[in-house]
């Protein structure tokens, strides 16, 4: 199903669109177009790094970690394609999410006594970043509650449980004793799972940038 996505020349034909819209994008709502062509983009590299991943590299972890990726991916496409709404709060997460890291280094610089002048200068980023927007916003909007608007609250819980523990260092992972057949077949599964992501996230692109060109 992924590989036919490009065989169709249905991947050529959603970039065609990107660019037409691109080209026009006085006409339509820019922030609704970057957010849904970044995500094609995204999409795009995480899937042909899974497929090269998979023809040279023999850790499964590193498939899962894509396949991992190319799950959230789908998340995001899905939740940004069912509406608009939805759309508009993962592009202010970009915002959010900076804030959070900032946020972080504060909270770290202040635990740890860092130098007053730091600090000042983190402060600063920080307004720089509350001038395009709202200092009173809410929080990231999580992946797993993204999924849940979906209707994919128990297909992803269980598909990310599954793929974060070959991710992560784990116990599991750190005293595995797999042989090369069972490692054979993590890597199909991994990349199995991959393909069926990037797909879905395909999918509902496809059909969110042909509504939007129209």
């Amino acid at each position: 199903m992924a590989s036919g996505v490009a065989a169709s020349g249905r991947w050529d034909k959603l970039n065609g669109v990107i660019k037409q819209l691109w080209a026009s994008r006085e006409t339509c709502e820019e922030w609704r177009l970057e957010v849904l062509a970044s995500l094609s983009s995204r999409i795009f590299r995480e899937y042909l790094s899974l497929k090269k991943d998979y023809e040279s590299v023999q850790d499964p972890s590193l498939l899962a970690w894509r396949a991992r990726n190319l799950l959230e991916l789908s998340v995001w496409a899905m939740f940004c394609s069912k509406d608009v709404v939805n759309a508009h709060q993962f592009y202010g997460d970009r915002r959010r999410d900076v804030m959070g890291i900032l946020n972080a280094f504060i909270k770290w610089g202040k635990g740890t006594g860092a130098d007053r002048a730091w600090l000042e200068e983190i402060e600063e980023s920080k307004g720089k970043v509350f001038q395009s927007g709202s200092e009173h916003e809410d929080s990231v909007t999580l992946v797993r509650n993204a999924a849940a608007k979906c209707g994919l609250s128990e297909h992803f819980a269980l598909s990310y449980k599954f793929l974060s523990k070959f991710t992560h260092p784990t116990a599991m992972c750190v005293l595995d004793r797999s042989g090369a057949d069972d490692i054979a077949v993590q890597r199909d599964v991994f990349f199995s799972q991959g393909c069926l992501h990037f797909t879905g996230a395909f999918d509902a692109l496809e059909i969110a940038l042909q509504a939007f060109s129209t």
